[in-house]
């Protein structure tokens, strides 16, 4: 008796309240307008995605979910501005999960996918180019050797760089520095080697 009564006790709290987890995934930022993705995992709740403007303004609930999945965030129902965006139980509205959203009027540059290709950058091939990719617009390229010295500032878009020197020499074999500044200061350091 005193056993089944125990168990009894321990179904029942268990089986109160909602101690569910729940995570969600959402790009950080995204430009007005844009269909952007938000993924859930919901353990068992079921959840409202409400979101709060920081620049003051009534939270409001985007809608509400009850299922694992995909699904699609209509961006075009914001204003711009940055907004905390919290995973709410639907039963209790405990916060299950939150991050921040930036929406923006025109799209966001990262300075964390820049690349050169090819690399390394053979000047004996013909025509030699190297490309500098996913440079936002507006940046300078920066390209210095081993010991700090300026070899080239580049612009321009695409950003391709031909192995010469600002006096108009192929540079010599080795490796060289290149610094990417877009035009709000971001800093992107990346490296390549040339052969010759």
């Amino acid at each position: 008796m005193r056993i089944s009564l125990i168990l009894l006790v321990l179904i029942s709290i268990l089986s109160w309240g909602g101690a569910y987890c729940a995570q969600m995934e959402l790009p950080r930022t995204a430009v007005l307008g844009e269909e952007i993705t938000l993924a859930l995992t919901l353990d068992g709740a079921e959840v409202c995605l409400v979101f709060t403007p920081y620049e003051g303004g009534e939270a409001f609930t985007y809608s509400c979910f009850f299922r694992d999945g995909t699904f699609p965030i209509d961006t075009g129902r914001f204003a711009p501005g940055s907004y905390l965006v919290e995973l709410r139980d639907d039963g209790d509205g405990e916060i299950l999960d939150s991050t921040i959203l930036i929406i923006t009027t025109e799209p966001v540059f990262q300075l964390t996918d820049i690349y050169t290709r090819p690399n390394p950058f053979d000047l004996t091939a013909t025509n030699p180019r190297v490309e500098f990719v996913n440079v936002p617009p507006w940046a300078t390229v920066r390209i210095f050797d081993l010991g700090g010295e300026l070899v080239i500032n580049l612009t321009g878009n695409p950003i391709l760089w031909d192995g010469r020197n600002q006096d108009g020499d192929f540079v010599s074999a080795g490796s060289y520095i290149y610094l990417v500044e877009d035009e709000s200061g971001n800093e992107f350091v990346g490296k390549m080697a040339v052969l010759k």
